[in-house]
């Protein structure tokens, strides 16, 4: 939870000298670069679930534990039929 837009302007006022129209745009230029690192792609996605979920069932077939990897390669099963149903 950030601070208000108040307090934002505020401070940017006192130590920056930046008035509150110039804070506003600074402060959406910011969030719009965050929302692009942050977006990912359903396709991006759905790769690395599958690699997450290959190497836990490899590493559970290494360990003996031949309940969870079937488990994983059901849920890989899944996951790529919900894919393609897109």
């Amino acid at each position: 939870m950030g601070w208000p837009r108040w307090r934002i302007n505020a401070a940017c006022n006192e130590q920056l000298d930046i008035n509150p129209e110039t804070a506003d745009e600074l402060i959406q230029e910011i969030r719009h670069e965050q929302q692009q690192e942050l977006t990912i792609e359903r396709s991006e996605f759905m790769s690395q679930q599958l690699i997450r979920l290959e190497a836990l069932a490899t590493k559970a077939q290494e360990d003996g534990n031949l309940s969870v990897a079937l488990g994983a390669y059901k849920e890989m099963h899944l996951l790529i039929g919900l894919h393609a149903q897109r």
